[in-house]
């Protein structure tokens, strides 16, 4: 998502981050004025350093190719592997769990 920032004439910056669909070229400030939207800096994603390839050894140079090396040799980042859906366990029938607990109160 992207960060917005807004400057009140009271002098106060206030940033917020929010979806595209929610952006406001002004919010109300702290102080109860409207702030006015001030044209931030872009934010950019570094590219990758060049590291050494632990699957074959090879010098991967960039997140381009780190991607096409991951693909050419069926491996995947841990935590960004897509799991398979779960398939729910049945649920123990609660008849039984409920006989048993009204037992048991009787019982005291």
């Amino acid at each position: 998502m992207p960060l917005y920032e807004y400057e009140c004439s009271c002098g106060a910056l206030t940033e917020r981050i929010c979806p595209v669909k929610d952006h406001r070229p002004r919010i109300k400030c702290e102080c109860g004025r409207m702030a006015v939207q001030v044209l931030g800096f872009a934010h950019v994603m570094p590219d990758l350093p060049e590291y050494r390839s632990v699957v074959d050894g090879s010098v991967i140079r960039g997140r381009a190719h780190h991607r096409a090396h991951l693909k050419e040799h069926g491996v995947f980042e841990v935590g960004n592997e897509r799991l398979p859906a779960r398939k729910p366990k049945p649920l123990p029938p609660l008849v039984d769990d409920i006989k048993r607990a009204i037992a048991e109160t009787r019982r005291r």
